[in-house]
């Protein structure tokens, strides 16, 4: 709308060191590895078939820095996750 160069990055469920493995607030991979990791019970929400695109936060800068040195990106939007579903 003013002219600025920019690129969106929409992050999908990064997990990996030093995440908040206490709360859920900040994705739900982080906190179900902070519960198996005390020996505490999983929950299992709806029919527990839900699938999602998670991004080891490794793989989620190597998108940004990416994104944010090419010209070719200004103006697009990309997801970043796995190609695979969990």
């Amino acid at each position: 709308a003013y002219g600025l160069r920019v690129t969106v990055i929409r992050l999908s469920n990064t997990f990996g060191p030093r995440a908040n493995i206490r709360s859920p607030d900040f994705g739900f991979v982080n906190y179900f590895m902070g519960l198996a990791m005390q020996g505490l019970e999983i929950p299992v929400y709806g029919s527990g078939s839900q699938l999602r695109r998670p991004c080891y936060v490794d793989d989620a800068v190597d998108t940004l820095l990416g994104a944010a040195l090419s010209d070719r990106c200004l103006g697009r939007v990309f997801f970043s996750g796995s190609d695979r579903q969990y």
